[in-house]
C-alpha cells in the first residue's frame, strides 16, 4: 500500500496539474507579448492572402455556384511601415504588458494556493474517513463483544 504525507501529496500535485501547466504558458505568452512591445522602431511586415470560389456565372450565381461552376480567385497583400512617433502607444503596450506578466504570476500563484487548499480538503478527508471506519470497527466489535457475554 502507498502511504503519502500530506508535504508529497502536494508536490505530486503541483508538478502534475495540467491547471498549473496551463498557466505556465500564460506566464510565457505574457512575456512574448512584453517582449513584442519592447520592439519600438523595429519595421512592420504584414501579409494577407485570401482564397475563395467565385461562380462564372454572375447572372444566375447560385445555381452556377451549386453546379459546380466555379473557379477561385486569390489576392495577395503586403505591406512594410517603420514607426516614426507613436502617440504614447508603445510606452502604454509595455506597461499594460508588464501588468500582463504580474498578473499571470498572480494568477498562477492564486491556482496553486487553490489546489494546495483542495489537497488537504480530500487529504484530510481520506483520514477522517479511515478514523470513523476504524470507530465503526471498534463499536461493532465492543457491541459484539457484550452480546457474546
Amino acid at each position: 500500500m502507498l502511504r503519502l504525507t500530506l508535504e508529497d501529496c502536494i508536490h505530486l500535485a503541483m508538478e502534475n496539474h495540467a491547471k498549473l501547466k496551463a498557466k505556465d504558458k500564460e506566464i510565457e505568452a505574457s512575456l512574448w507579448r512584453l517582449e513584442e512591445s519592447n520592439a519600438r522602431f523595429w519595421p512592420i511586415m504584414e501579409y494577407q492572402s485570401r482564397m475563395g470560389p467565385v461562380p462564372q456565372d454572375a447572372a444566375h450565381a447560385a445555381s452556377s455556384f451549386f453546379s459546380g461552376d466555379i473557379t477561385y480567385f486569390q489576392s495577395f497583400k503586403s505591406s512594410l511601415a517603420i514607426p516614426l512617433y507613436t502617440f504614447g502607444q508603445i510606452p502604454a503596450a509595455e506597461k499594460l504588458a508588464t501588468q500582463g506578466v504580474e498578473g499571470a504570476k498572480v494568477g498562477k500563484e492564486k491556482e496553486e494556493s487553490e489546489i494546495r487548499f483542495k489537497i488537504k480538503q480530500l487529504y484530510y478527508g481520506i483520514q477522517l474517513g479511515r478514523e470513523i471506519k476504524e470507530l465503526v470497527s471498534d463499536a461493532i466489535r465492543k457491541i459484539n463483544n457484550k452480546l457474546k457475554e
